[in-house]
């Protein structure tokens, strides 16, 4: 009676592990697509990354309580349910790096970087100019 939740448990992390190895595949294809200058293949992707990650979001209290179950016991379900948390704790390490190194191959710095880079010209041109300033009008 009391091994039906504990294989549940195992079910529901194999499902959440296969979810997150096909979300790790299309995060490398999306990266390839961005690196190969392919929008119409990004497009796709991110459209097809969407509901895998909004299913892994809303079920995320679900696989903490499946991990923390698996954690506490230690039948053979278990042991295999604590395979399955490493294993998908893998898989997000690995998104994680995978999008650091990704970021860290931008050339642009985004709406900052930009605006940064026209406060220096203002100012390069003499024009009084700050970023992220605000005025008291105490001395005007």
């Amino acid at each position: 009676m009391n091994e039906s939740p504990r294989r549940n448990v195992v079910e529901i992390l194999e499902e959440r592990v296969e979810i997150l190895s096909t979300l790790r595949d299309l995060t490398r294809r999306r990266h390839d697509a961005i690196t190969n200058d392919r929008a119409d293949a990004v497009a796709r992707l991110v459209e097809a990354r969407r509901p895998l990650i909004e299913r892994l979001l809303g079920d995320a209290r679900g696989l903490e309580s499946a991990a923390s179950t698996a954690a506490s016991a230690s039948t053979d379900a278990d042991s295999k349910a604590l395979r399955l948390v490493d294993q998908a704790t893998a898989l997000l390490d690995s998104m994680w790096d995978q999008r650091v190194a990704e970021q860290q191959s931008w050339a642009d710095t985004g709406d900052f970087g930009r605006l940064e880079r026209l406060f220096a010209q203002l100012e390069s041109e003499g024009i009084l100019g700050r970023m992220s300033f605000m005025c008291c009008n105490n001395c005007a």
